[in-house]
């Protein structure tokens, strides 16, 4: 088909004979138009024939906004991967559905809300239907805050930093915080299965004596000093060394049924003898002036007026031991032995078992307590009467009546009457 033009020089007629050609030839009648068709016009027909011929053998994508036009013979591809699964099946059929795992999501975008298996997540809120949502082994890190209506719940839970910060049960500017010193080793803090409050260094009137056992408080938990007396409120009560470690008390005891003593046996210097009022029961102790002790010259210095035993010994060295009432006398190996010699005239005394005064005490060496006065018992052989003069007899240790006795020989005064032949001990009054 030619095209068809009309000059300027051109006659009326040119241009009828032109424009019905155009009509007749190249347009067509408009009524020939296939009935399929809607179009009134030549151009409305073409857009719609376009139209058809795209729906035949392509198709527009559209995302609302903007479209995209897929040629007949061209292929759409989605492509599985990053948590998305694409299936292509029959007839003319395309699934997407995300995988449970989601990889290299950064942004999650929920307009109300979205439903993941038993979790809810909305605006500002994440729910399970379960009443829980357990995070595993993964670690939960966050920089604002977190807030609880129920309970935090951990088999051990690490909070990194120097203090945790606790708000009443009204919101304000006041807050109490729990604060650590940075730990140079690891360290154990236990809370006791009790009720109670815990006590602080700043506390002046929470520790109460239903608080502390016997024993609990010792010196290591006291500085030197820092208990004073009108700290000690006992007007009431009675404060016991039970209640000290150590059983030590300093100062002035109205009672105390124990007191530490100090060993000193070098002293140089006047040291009290001590006595109570009564042998048993809570009693105050006394001293007496006129009786005291020297240490370093280890004597006694007191007025002795009566003694529970009846002599005054003095102890020797002998060759052996002996019993009581052995008459000795001077000889053998050591300075005294047994007297074996009738009416001897080196007697030193008798053997005394408990006498009232004892003199030489320290001696060391084998020895025995000789009595020189009073009435200790004595071996006798034979009768005696009382006054009879006793002397030394040849039966080792033992003395008979004497009615004249010579220098030096004279044991005691028989204090009793007695018939008997045999060896056996009697009341004497030696010395005299």
């Amino acid at each position: 088909m030619a095209v068809r033009q009309v000059s300027e020089t051109d006659s009326l007629d040119k241009l009828r004979i032109e424009f019905n050609a155009l009509a007749a030839n190249d347009f067509g009648d408009i009524s020939n138009l296939s009935s399929t068709l809607s179009a009134t016009s030549v151009i409305e027909a073409v857009n719609e024939i376009n139209s058809i011929a795209i729906a035949a053998a392509g198709f527009i994508l559209s995302d609302g906004s903007n479209t995209q036009a897929v040629a007949s013979g061209n292929t759409m591809l989605v492509t599985t991967g990053t948590g998305i699964t694409a299936t292509v099946s029959s007839p003319d059929t395309l699934n997407i559905s995300l995988n449970q795992n989601l990889t290299g999501l950064q942004t999650l975008d929920v307009t109300q809300s979205a439903d993941i298996a038993n979790i809810t997540i909305s605006n500002n809120s994440i729910t399970s239907a379960g009443g829980s949502i357990d995070f595993g082994n993964e670690a939960l890190s966050t920089t604002g805050g977190i807030t609880s209506g129920g309970t935090l719940v951990g088999a051990g839970l690490t909070i990194n930093g120097a203090s945790m910060q606790f708000e009443g049960s009204t919101a304000n500017n006041f807050e109490t915080r729990l604060q650590v010193s940075n730990p140079t080793a690891d360290r154990v803090i236990t809370i006791p299965d009790i009720t109670g409050s815990l006590i602080t260094t700043a506390d002046t009137g929470t520790v109460t004596s239903t608080m502390l056992a016997n024993n609990a408080v010792g010196t290591t938990q006291i500085a030197n000093s820092s208990v004073t007396v009108d700290k000690l409120n006992v007007a009431s009560a009675t404060l016991t060394v039970d209640t000290l470690v150590a059983n030590t008390i300093t100062g002035t005891a109205d009672i105390a049924s124990q007191v530490a003593l100090t060993g000193d046996n070098s002293s140089n210097a006047t040291k009290y003898i001590t006595f109570a009022d009564s042998p048993t029961g809570n009693q105050g102790l006394k001293t007496d002036t006129g009786l005291f002790y020297n240490p370093a010259s280890n004597v006694l210095t007191t007025t002795a007026t009566q003694a529970q035993y009846a002599d005054l010994a003095e102890k020797y060295t002998s060759d052996k031991e002996y019993d009581e009432g052995t008459i000795m006398c001077i000889g053998g190996h050591a300075e005294t032995t047994a007297c074996s010699v009738d009416h001897c005239q080196s007697i030193a005394g008798v053997v005394s078992d408990i006498p009232a005064y004892l003199m030489n005490h320290d001696l060391e060496g084998t020895s025995v307590n000789i009595a020189l006065t009073g009435r200790v018992p004595v071996k006798i052989c034979g009768p005696v009467r009382k006054g009879d003069l006793i002397v030394s007899c040849e039966k080792t240790g033992c003395g008979r009546r004497e009615a004249e006795p010579r220098p030096g020989a004279l044991v005691g005064k028989s204090l009793v009457n007695c018939d008997k032949e045999e060896e056996r001990l009697i009341e004497c009054l030696v010395g005299r």
